[in-house]
């Protein structure tokens, strides 16, 4: 599922209005209405707070499934950290993997992914997903550090 079609779910199922929907998850009006029509997705760890604001997965909003079961506007999903350059720094190394042969695997730039793990810039949670796929690693586990397996 795209992003913009699984903001466009939620917001059917919330009855909200996109200006509710945002000021109810603490986002600005401009951010949400911009991943409904498809503009732009999210930076991985505003996704990361968008996913824990409504109770669900990072990896089940990008994934291919519909949205199934419950769900909740809690809390705010304002940028929250993610672990994210270090989950790639020590996968990379576990795996005796160069960002090169990751950026091969993934069509990302070996810069971008440089970038990443220095923390001078953040992936865009499609970017992100790419990453995790490609190491076999669920989003979940790639942007919090938690389950991470280094084998």
């Amino acid at each position: 599922m795209t992003w913009a079609a699984m903001i466009a779910e939620l917001l059917e199922r919330s009855g909200l209005s996109l200006r509710a929907f945002a000021r109810e998850l603490g986002l600005s009006y401009e951010t949400v209405r911009r991943w409904r029509d498809g503009d732009y997705e999210p930076l991985l760890s505003l996704a990361v707070g968008f996913a824990d604001a409504v109770g669900w997965s990072i990896d089940v909003l990008v994934g291919d499934g519909p949205l199934i079961g419950p769900w909740r506007i809690s809390g705010r999903a304002g940028q929250q950290p993610t672990g994210f350059p270090g989950s790639l720094l020590a996968i990379a190394r576990a795996r005796d993997l160069s960002l090169r042969q990751l950026a091969g695997q993934t069509g990302i730039p070996s810069g971008t992914l440089l970038g990443w793990t220095q923390v001078r810039s953040e992936p865009r949670v499609g970017n992100a997903a790419k990453i995790a796929a490609a190491l076999e690693l669920s989003l979940h586990a790639m942007a919090t550090g938690i389950g991470l397996r280094l084998v």
